[in-house]
């Protein structure tokens, strides 16, 4: 939290965004980030927790979809898993 911290004040003229994505987050964690305007993410619920990786234009999608929701292709590269092994 401090390294993000230190990197927004140093850049004090541009936005800056800073997302957190993680399985559980502690209510403190929660806390602190929402003081400091920081967002927070959980696999699973807002970010599907199983992607997709389209062949055709190589983006990630939610597995659930059958065609990438980017180009409507049904070709896969890859399905990737973001839950903890």
């Amino acid at each position: 939290m401090n390294t993000i911290h230190n990197k927004i004040d140093k850049n004090e003229e541009k936005e800056t965004s800073v997302i957190l994505i993680g399985m559980n987050i502690s209510n403190q964690l929660r806390k602190k980030a929402n003081r400091k305007e920081i967002k927070i993410k959980i696999i699973g619920k807002e970010i599907p927790d199983l992607i997709k990786i389209c062949k055709r234009c190589r983006k990630a999608y939610d597995s659930k979809y059958l065609l990438c929701s980017f180009c409507d292709s049904k070709k896969i590269l890859e399905i990737i898993t973001l839950k903890y092994p």
